[in-house]
């Protein structure tokens, strides 16, 4: 009785550490799905850009199921964050972590709210790029 009471004890603790190894995977998976994200919408916004006007590229990017609608943006942030965010910034803030990349073209445009795969669009306006908006589909 006393070796089964040891070895489930043992299995208790086992599948504890499992569970918090295996969350925390996921955790990290939700972010490095926000940074890829990012980098393939600055990426196209970037291509897009140096085409010039009208040019338009589709992207596929994954909305994380822990992100922050309150700090996500493409362009300027919403009107709670700092002033001081550049116009070339798209950000999606995923369990307390910013993910963020940099364009060199002027962004505008918005994000999906719910988690999951989209499929967005990417279009030169000559002196800005516009992500997303009313070009998002799911």
């Amino acid at each position: 009785m006393l070796i089964f009471a040891v070895c489930l004890v043992a299995f208790t603790a086992f599948l504890a550490l499992g569970n918090y190894y295996f969350g925390s995977l996921n955790l990290q998976k939700e972010v490095e799905d926000a940074q890829s994200s990012t980098r393939e919408l600055a990426g196209a916004s970037d291509w897009v850009y140096s085409q010039g006007l009208g040019a338009k590229r589709l992207v596929y990017i994954t909305i994380p199921p822990g992100i922050d609608n309150n700090n996500r943006w493409v362009g300027k942030p919403p009107s709670n964050a700092t002033d001081n965010t550049s116009s070339t910034e798209i950000n999606i803030r995923v369990y307390n972590t910013d993910v963020f990349s940099t364009t060199r073209a002027p962004v505008r445009g918005s994000l999906p709210t719910s988690p999951g795969g989209y499929w967005v669009w990417v279009e030169s306006f000559g002196d800005f790029v516009l992500v997303g908006t009313s070009l998002v589909t799911t």
